[in-house]
């Protein structure tokens, strides 16, 4: 059991941190290619079922394999003390960074239509399976998010990790922007474009970070404004 639950928290961690295993694309918005892109479709995943509690420099994983995996252990309980302090029904990270995105991208004088992909959707079969749903339109912004708690070792404050990856691809599948953000915590050297959380969403500790729900849950979606609003400029119409 310990066995899967370090395998399983090692892929969380890349996860949380880069928001998928692939290297991050970049493209800068092609205007030329998309001077007939009226309505965008932005296509996600389902709203995220459980919110990690992640230290990178765990003590634990310092002493050799049985170290790590109660580490590993010791993280995946954490995590299921913050999932049910915040309450993943309530928290709906993917649900409300649509309808923020979808609201900013209107304001560039886009119409928006979303679609939510099957659970586990590989990152790089997004638009294939939207395809495969009878999605066509001008545009196809495929969105993947993921959100929790990152602490760097045992002294560091936790903060929020959120992570987004967009690519936007035409009616052929040409893909006409790609880019991809975090906020809060960030890898050092990390591609992303960062957006640096407030100080009132560090936590000193798990008690910390779970003894206010409300304020907890805050710190994450307090992160998704910004970068929709970032998105929505990158793709400001011609």
């Amino acid at each position: 059991m310990l066995q899967k639950i370090g395998v399983w928290v090692l892929l969380l961690t890349a996860a949380i941190l880069t928001g998928c295993v692939q290297p991050p694309k970049k493209m800068a918005f092609n205007q030329a290619m998309a001077t007939d892109v009226k309505t965008v479709v932005i296509v996600r995943d389902p709203d995220q079922e459980r919110y990690e509690a992640i230290m990178i420099g765990h003590p634990g994983a310092g002493f050799g394999l049985i170290g790590g995996l109660v580490a590993a252990a010791d993280m995946h309980a954490k995590g299921s003390r913050l999932t049910e302090a915040i309450k993943a029904k309530k928290t709906t990270l993917q649900e409300r960074f649509e309808k923020v995105l979808a609201e900013r991208l209107e304001l560039q004088g886009y119409n928006t239509l979303n679609i939510v992909l099957p659970k586990d959707t590989k990152e790089e079969d997004m638009l294939a399976t939207a395809r495969k749903m009878g999605i066509q339109a001008d545009a196809v912004l495929c969105v993947r998010l993921s959100g929790g708690y990152v602490a760097a070792g045992p002294t560091s404050d936790y903060f929020p990790a959120v992570n987004v990856k967009v690519v936007l691809s035409d009616r052929g599948d040409k893909e006409l922007y790609a880019d991809s953000f975090s906020y809060g915590y960030t890898v050092p050297q990390s591609k992303a474009i960062h957006f640096t959380s407030e100080e009132q969403y560090r936590f000193s500790n798990i008690d910390t970070l779970i003894s206010d729900p409300k304020k907890t849950r805050q710190g994450l979606i307090a992160g998704l404004d910004v970068i929709a609003t970032q998105i929505s400029m990158d793709l400001k119409r011609p």
